[in-house]
């Protein structure tokens, strides 16, 4: 049940705070490239060392724009124009493609590995299970994406 603190000044629902940090962690591609361009001599091994192959940086950095697009409307989407506000709700869904995603990161990391168990690979798929049954079941994710639907709740 939302409460009060659930609502800005305005009365739209404030973004869930657990939200914003999965927004975060899936444009962390652009986190990255912002800290490898502010370490300057150590930039390339910083990258290197999440990313070794190059490809799977660019196809990172492709895909965050989604989630960075939102991270950055998320305070300001009541003014935001028209068209764009009865567009809100499709981020929903475009984060559920990007979970798609994320999934087959693992599962093909995985395969190349050959199974191999590493640390890094089962944080990423923990978080990457957490997350989107986070997302699947937050009632405030939903209102929060479909608020300016012209009926106001979800469409699942």
């Amino acid at each position: 049940m939302d409460t009060f603190h659930h609502f800005d000044d305005k009365g739209y629902i404030k973004a869930p705070q657990i939200a914003v940090l999965c927004l975060l962690l899936l444009s962390r591609a652009w986190w990255l490239l912002a800290m490898a361009g502010v370490s300057r001599e150590q930039g390339s091994e910083l990258l290197a060392l999440v990313y070794p192959e190059l490809s799977a940086f660019y196809i990172s950095l492709a895909i965050g724009v989604v989630p960075l697009g939102l991270l950055l409307l998320v305070g300001n989407c009541d003014r935001a124009p028209e068209w764009l506000r009865q567009h809100w709700h499709i981020g929903y869904w475009w984060v559920w493609l990007l979970w798609l995603w994320e999934a087959y990161q693992v599962w093909q990391t995985f395969i190349v590995t050959g199974g191999q168990f590493d640390w890094l690979l089962a944080l990423h798929g923990l978080w990457l299970a957490w997350a989107s049954l986070y997302w699947a079941r937050s009632r405030r994710v939903k209102r929060f994406f479909f608020q300016f639907t012209s009926d106001g709740r979800a469409m699942a």
